[in-house]
C-alpha cells in the first residue's frame, strides 16, 4: 500500500498504463484472429483489410510504447509473409 502522495500518483499512473498498454495489445490480438480467419477462409480482400488493421494497430502500439518497434516490425513481416503465400496459393 502506497502512503505517500507521490507512491499514490505512482500507483495511479501505472494503473492507467496497464490500462492503455492492456487495449493496444488485444486490439492487435483482435487483429490478428480476424486475419487469420481471413486467411483460412480464403478472402483475399477481407484478408488485405484485415492486413492494413493488423497494421494499423501494430505500429500505434510501438508509437506509443505498449509493445517494442522491432516487435511490431517482425509481426507485421511475418502476417506479411503469410498474406502472400496464401493469395498466391
Amino acid at each position: 500500500m502506497a502512503h505517500t502522495s507521490s507512491a499514490k500518483k505512482k500507483v495511479r499512473i501505472y494503473q492507467e498504463q496497464k490500462r492503455r498498454n492492456s487495449a493496444a495489445k488485444s486490439l492487435i490480438k483482435s487483429s490478428g484472429r480476424k486475419l487469420t480467419k481471413s486467411l483460412d477462409a480464403k478472402e483475399s480482400a477481407n484478408a488485405q483489410d484485415a492486413y492494413k488493421a493488423l497494421c494499423s494497430a501494430l505500429d500505434k502500439a510501438a508509437k506509443k510504447g505498449s509493445i517494442k518497434k522491432q516487435t511490431a516490425i517482425r509481426r507485421k513481416a511475418r502476417a506479411a509473409t503469410r498474406l502472400r503465400a496464401t493469395t498466391a496459393a
